[in-house]
């Protein structure tokens, strides 16, 4: 008897297991008809059965060579998209980094502007009293003007009240002029 069950079991080691099966059921097969009568045309009809397996074989081996080297290829473009992947990954923290010193220059910026601002309130306070102190020293100036310009006047007078009273002796001294 024929034990399929091995052949299917040595086959399916260099098959897949699909063409493995059938092969191995159609040597089953051929044997249970064999067994009952083989023929010469029988014969070459299996002949021609298992070589057209062969072919199919064949083919199914290139396509799964083919499918291998592109499984092979798809592998390696993974191993390049990973490898991008993580140089974006690396870049996306480097870019939060800076933003994050960014957000932080800019919080002291609006510190500093806020600080500067005040200062400017500040100095414009100073300045309006510096304006007030000046118009009130302005005042205080027209007022001195004033006071001097009235004691000039009193000097003036004065001199001329002791010159008219010196005036005849030096005249008669220096001109012998007699008032």
């Amino acid at each position: 008897m024929l034990d399929t069950l091995k052949i299917y079991n040595e086959l399916k080691e260099k098959l897949e297991p699909e063409a493995a099966l059938k092969i191995a059921e159609m040597m089953g097969y051929i044997y249970g008809e064999l067994a009952n009568t083989v023929t010469k045309a029988d014969f070459s009809e299996l002949r021609e059965i298992v070589r057209d397996l062969g072919e199919a074989q064949k083919r199914t081996e290139q396509r799964l060579d083919s499918l291998t080297v592109k499984v092979e290829e798809l592998a390696e473009a993974q191993k390049r998209t990973e490898q991008r992947l993580d140089s974006l990954t690396v870049k996306v923290e480097e870019l939060a980094e800076a933003q994050k010193r960014t957000e932080q220059r800019v919080e002291e910026l609006a510190a500093a502007q806020k600080r500067t601002e005040t200062r400017v309130e500040e100095l414009a306070e100073a300045q309006k009293r510096t304006e007030k102190s000046l118009a009130a020293l302005a005042d205080e100036h027209k007022e001195t003007r004033r006071q001097l310009g009235g004691l000039s006047a009193t000097v003036g007078y004065t001199l001329e009240n002791e010159a008219y009273k010196a005036l005849p002796a030096l005249l008669e001294q220096d001109f012998q002029i007699k008032i």
